[in-house]
């Protein structure tokens, strides 16, 4: 079963507010995935949202051996920082679906990225 999982490069000062939103997040999508498969090449689909003054790149890796993906997405720390908690919750949702652009590079075999990338797409429309 596919799981995601968000984790975060955060400047202190956000810390709190991220890890309240990234919770509720992972915890929707997840409720989402649990009764749906997607084949078995991908179980641990890992996320790493940086929101800092100075954030690293952004890249996506996929393991074939352990099944995991390795991505980080950058969300911009000043529009994050004075934005509403509505907003940055749309902003976290906006860096999972931008997260699944750069899984559709790995073309990774055996995976039904259509119908997660639909998946994932409704149920955070629905927010």
């Amino acid at each position: 079963m596919l799981k995601l999982w968000v984790g975060g490069i955060i400047e202190a000062n956000l810390a709190d507010s991220f890890r309240q939103l990234r919770n509720a997040l992972e915890q929707t999508v997840n409720t989402a995935l649990q009764a749906q498969h997607y084949g078995d090449a991908l179980l641990a689909w890992d996320v790493v949202i940086a929101v800092r003054l100075s954030p690293p790149p952004e890249h996506a890796r996929y393991n074939a051996q352990t099944k995991e993906t390795d991505i980080c997405v950058v969300i911009d720390y000043t529009n994050f920082e004075q934005a509403s908690s509505d907003e940055r919750a749309g902003q976290l949702a906006d860096a999972v679906l931008k997260s699944l652009h750069y899984l559709r590079t790995k073309s990774i075999p055996g995976l039904d990225f259509e119908q997660l990338q639909q998946d994932v797409s409704v149920v955070l429309a629905k927010g």
